[in-house]
């Protein structure tokens, strides 16, 4: 198996004879970077030892070990670091592309396709051509001449073993959030740390905890329309806790920018036949680098997904049923997750077939458990963790305090009515700072139109969109789902080769 590990972009890979490495672990208070990766792995001499020693590994990782007779390759929990194989080729690699372009004549994986246009992204080990796999979230994969496996060491399953006072859960997310950040201090104590910070609860830790650390050097940044709520509220917390901020103007320059031949190569870097392209910090990104506001030696650390492992998705599932079968559960991943271009009765039975084999279905396993771990290895894993490729194209490094394997297991451990409406979290954060008096409202339903009033997008794309629904035969009216329509117009060729 051919090893081709090109992409430093943010982060270097770490090559050695037979290891090769990118990220950094903590293992107990042990850092594991670099060379240290090297130590870690030296006694390694079967699929057994490796599974056991990733499993021990809090970190934002990707790993490549050829041993005598086999590969072995490991994505950490969230696959911040996506890695790529074909067995056709006899190749792993960190850039689909590059795959790609090594096919003879490649094949669009048609099933894929109808799921990328529904959903933004592939599900499972498929990508959107015909013999390229991802590894995924959680697991490592066995390469071998004989067969390829797949090992779990990892699942976002909640299990309550043991309850607890709402006030002993308050103390012990105190000192979870306090290691995690220790631990962001350990790796980058010689970096600028910035924040993307919004009014909302998740960018809000983030700023409140660096504040409580004593990290001094923090800058933040917001970005939209000068009279956004969110906008405003970040200012407002800014100034409370002493930080600088930048506000970038999404109203001047969208469209030149979003037109541009630098968007159209952060897509093909993001893409990787795979998911869309996130593009919300990318011109916030670009402005502060050019116009110096921010040191290129950063570290960019994001809220992504604080809201999903505190319980926030648990509010989107609609049942009748106490218990629902996972037929059940599948028909509501499909109407909440399946519903950017809608499906047919056909294709929503072949999709709800694939999701039934993904979906864990232990009795012990409640139903907010089943959907929270497909929304997890999929949706979070492919696509909002993706969202990180925007600092990397930037060669800016990045950290996800709020995906720390200790603060996701903390959640996983907690009992759903802590979880639901994301009471504990929401409850912890508030008690901070009580001076800082921040009113959550509502979002407004006609919230997504401000990204039409950015004049991002062309009137071709416009038309494009259109030809898209007419081809899916789907005329529902303009939603929050039309901004996702309109970003998956870049990739319209992926219908048919």
């Amino acid at each position: 198996m051919k090893i081709e590990l090109k992409n430093n972009k943010g982060f270097d890979w770490f090559h050695s004879e037979n290891l090769h490495a990118k990220g950094y672990a903590f293992v107990g208070n042990e850092l594991i970077i670099n060379d240290a990766w090297v130590s870690y792995f030296e006694d390694t001499e079967s699929s057994e030892d490796f599974h056991r020693k990733v499993c021990e590994c809090n970190g934002f990782f990707a790993i490549v070990l050829k041993l005598e007779k086999e590969t072995l390759v490991a994505v950490d929990h969230i696959r911040s670091f996506p890695l790529f194989y074909s067995p056709e080729l006899n190749v792993v690699s960190d850039m689909a592309e590059n795959l790609v372009s090594n096919f003879k004549e490649y094949q669009i994986n048609k099933s894929a396709s109808r799921e990328f246009f529904s959903t933004g992204y592939v599900t499972d080990k498929d990508t959107l051509i015909n013999g390229l796999y991802q590894a995924q979230a959680g697991e490592i994969t066995i390469i071998n001449s004989e067969r390829i496996q797949r090992k779990v060491y990892y699942d976002h399953i909640h299990m309550t073993e043991e309850e607890f006072s709402e006030g002993e859960y308050l103390k012990k997310l105190n000192s979870v959030f306090v290691n995690t950040f220790t631990r962001l201090q350990t790796l980058y104590a010689d970096k600028t740390i910035v924040i993307s910070l919004s009014g909302g609860y998740d960018s809000r830790i983030l700023a409140f905890m660096c504040k409580i650390m004593g990290i001094k050097d923090v800058i933040c940044f917001t970005y939209g329309a000068k009279n956004d709520d969110d906008v405003i509220k970040a200012h407002y917390i800014a100034g409370k806790l002493g930080f600088p901020i930048h506000f970038v103007n999404y109203s001047k320059g969208s469209r030149q920018l979003y037109q541009s031949q630098l968007s159209k190569d952060y897509d093909s870097y993001a893409f990787n036949y795979v998911s869309i392209p996130h593009i919300q910090d990318f011109q916030a990104l670009n402005y502060l680098l050019e116009e110096n506001k921010i040191p290129q030696n950063s570290v960019v650390i994001s809220g992504h997904c604080g809201d999903f492992i505190s319980g926030r998705h648990l509010e989107n599932i609609i049942t009748n049923k106490q218990n629902p079968a996972p037929e059940d559960m599948a028909d509501e991943i499909i109407r909440l997750q399946y519903s950017i271009f809608k499906l047919t009765k056909e294709e929503k039975n072949v999709f709800k077939n694939k999701i039934l084999s993904l979906i864990p279905k232990s009795k012990r396993i409640d139903y907010g458990t089943v959907y929270e771990n497909w929304i997890w290895k999929e949706r979070m894993a492919k696509f909002l963790v993706n969202s990180i490729r925007a600092y990397e194209f930037f060669d800016l490094k990045w950290h996800l305090p709020l995906w720390d394997k200790e603060l996701a297991e903390f959640f996983l451990a907690l009992p759903k009515k802590y979880r639901q409406n994301q009471s504990l979290y929401r409850k912890y954060i508030e008690t901070l700072f009580p001076d800082i008096k921040i009113n959550i409202k509502k979002v407004p339903k006609l919230y997504w139109m401000r990204d039409i009033k950015f004049k991002r997008y062309c009137l071709l794309e416009l038309i494009r969109m259109l030809k898209l629904s007419l081809y899916f035969s789907d005329f529902t009216k303009p939603d929050r789902r039309t901004i996702h329509k309109l970003n998956l117009v870049r990739f319209i060729k992926f219908l048919e080769k």
